[in-house]
């Protein structure tokens, strides 16, 4: 199994004569000191064992080694040392803690963690000599250009594993990363990925059936808890909260990874894959999302991840406590680390003016997070043990659909058409290109309506035509792709192409009215023109975007439309309020003043 690593720096001096002062050999938490030796022994340039001799007889011997911990790790601009002036040997071994030779522990008691980048940092040298003269700052940089440059090999794997160059070398993709943006990062978890997206479906169910063993088990939690924050960085303490989790979870938490790195706690399926990470802060305060990523960022960079990775997500889920509140955050690994919060803080203690609704909160959390888990550990269990290289991670988890006819057609996700937008291109069996798009609601009766008039694209299936979404969190809506198509704010026409617009424009209005539909955001992003490829001839028109369109009296506009940028909203418009006809004709009357000359 792969480990991590604990870096050497021998700083031996005079008389030995050393030819290789920075080496590596692996971290193994069981592993004790003269064992250690004997691994650094084989590494060492300079002799391994003396010659001793005894009543007139030469024997071999070991040469005797002295080893101080580094900690933490190296690294550049290390405050520990001299800024303004050059660090020699004699400063590293200053800031180091020498380990006793009668020391009866094991490694994983000296180091009680890893960093992130998994590099412990140890000096050694031959017992009773001299320190190594002079600066050390070259030796220093040498040693974390190595390990920059192994971060650096890391991450062109991760990338080269997604399988995707064409996708890699657009021009929004590479600015993106230039900037140190993952273009992904804006993808929802859910939608990558099923456990997620079963696990929000469960908590916004309103059906959820809560198991009854949960509920006594969730208020022996909320009781207990008090003493729990009070107390938690007492072993005793920890061990049993930790305990309750098990039980509530269903799950076996450790609070060490064989390779040395420590959690609040931790849940491991067949001890390798991650399913659930347990965190602890103090407060809801400061950036919780932060360290969050950085707990599962430390996680995923483990040794035993280095191959496992390339081909699989990992997804996780991270349980964080913090103050007397408790939340439940997503993570993956789609191209890098992230982590998505899933749901705001509940609090853990009863609430006395309602402790019933407090106690039913909690209870709904944890048969979500309990199925959850119950998911991952079968989609790992499931996994080959030769990994073989997956379809795209960063690829939406459903591709099939069924056709009225009740036939199943699966289709293949070719890339995400637009950064930042959840619209992907793919490609039925027979070869046809089309759009595969996810929203939390879509108007499908209205968009149906007005493809059957030629008005808007095919529409080829939607999560909610029967009015259920086939209980998934996220709506899929497949539609045909309209090749050679502009914005209408982009098109540049003649007058015979406005005037043919403006009744395209009318007519698909007048269709949505006359059957008690309203559209809701008809804007020119929202209206596509197609037009010859040298764009001298209006081909066609459609609109497009039909998530906030609904029934009259019932659709409403979405809680988060903005009022703080350029759009001018007609009067009436609010958040959560009701989309009216006169909204949609007061866009109608804008549209034909602006672009139809």
């Amino acid at each position: 199994m792969p480990q991590a690593k604990l870096w050497c720096i021998d700083i031996t001096g005079s008389p030995s004569v050393v030819n290789r002062r920075i080496f590596s050999v692996a971290f193994i938490p069981a592993q004790n000191l003269e064992s250690l030796r004997d691994a650094i022994r084989k590494e060492l340039k300079h002799k391994a064992k003396e010659i001793v001799e005894d009543l007139g007889k030469k024997e071999e011997s070991p040469v005797v080694l002295d080893l101080w911990r580094l900690d933490p790790s190296l690294a550049r601009g290390d405050a520990r040392f001299n800024q303004e002036t050059t660090t020699t040997y004699s400063d590293l071994k200053g800031s180091a803690t020498l380990l006793k030779t009668d020391f009866a522990g094991n490694l994983g008691d000296i180091y009680l963690d890893l960093p992130d980048e998994e590099c412990l940092h140890l000096l050694v040298s031959l017992s009773g000599s001299e320190v190594a003269k002079g600066p050390i700052d070259f030796l220093i940089s040498e040693l974390l250009d190595i390990k920059q440059g192994e971060a650096r090999q890391r991450s062109a794997d991760w990338r080269d594993s997604l399988g995707d160059s064409t996708f890699e070398s657009r021009p929004d993709v590479i600015a993106k990363r230039q900037r140190g943006e993952d273009p992904f990062q804006e993808i929802p978890l859910a939608i990558l990925h099923p456990v997620f997206d079963s696990f929000l479906y469960d908590l916004h169910n309103d059906d959820l059936d809560i198991p009854h063993l949960l509920y006594p088990l969730t208020r022996e939690f909320s009781s207990s808890f008090p003493k729990f924050k009070s107390s938690f960085n007492s072993n005793e303490a920890k061990t049993t909260f930790i305990s309750s989790l098990e039980d509530l979870l269903d799950c076996k938490c450790i609070t060490r990874t064989t390779e040395g790195a420590a959690f609040d706690g931790i849940s491991l399926i067949d001890d390798v894959y991650p399913s659930l990470i347990f965190h602890r802060q103090l407060v809801v305060a400061g950036d919780i999302m932060s360290q969050v990523q950085k707990v599962y960022r430390k996680c995923v960079r483990l040794a035993v991840y280095d191959s496992i990775r390339r081909r699989v997500a990992l997804p996780c889920f991270v349980l964080v406590i913090a103050g007397s509140y408790i939340s439940v955050f997503g993570a993956g690994n789609p191209s890098f680390p992230v982590v998505e919060r899933l749901m705001g803080f509940e609090l853990c203690t009863k609430m006395p003016s309602d402790p019933g609704t407090s106690i039913e909160r909690l209870a709904r959390l944890f048969t979500c997070l309990r199925r959850a888990l119950k998911s991952l550990k079968e989609y790992y269990t499931a996994l080959p043990i030769v990994i073989p290289r997956l379809s795209k991670r960063y690829h939406p988890f459903r591709n099939r659909f069924l056709t009225a006819n009740g036939e199943k057609v699966v289709f293949e996700y070719h890339s995400l058409a637009i950064l930042g937008k959840l619209i992907w291109l793919a490609e039925l069996p027979d070869g046809t290109i089309v759009v595969v798009k996810f929203t939390r609601s879509y108007g499908a009766p209205a968009h149906q309506l007005l493809a059957s008039a030629g008005l808007a694209p095919r529409l080829y299936y939607a999560d909610n035509n029967e009015g259920t979404n086939g209980n998934h969190y996220w709506c899929m809506i497949v539609m045909e792709y309209i090749p050679d198509a502009v914005r209408l704010d982009q098109f540049q026409g003649t007058r015979s192409d406005s005037l043919r617009i403006a009744e395209d424009l009318q007519r698909a209005v007048e269709l949505l009215h006359t059957d008690g539909f309203v559209f809701g955001d008809l804007r020119s992003t929202n209206i596509l023109v197609r037009v010859s490829k040298n764009q001298n001839k209006v081909l066609k028109f459609y609109l497009v975007d039909f998530d906030w369109s609904g029934k009259v009296g019932e659709a409403r506009y979405p809680v988060g439309i903005s009022f703080t940028g350029k759009i001018k909203w007609p009067d009436g418009v609010w958040p959560r309020g009701f989309i009216t006809k006169d909204h949609d004709l007061h866009w109608l009357r804008n549209l034909s003043s602006l672009y139809i000359k």
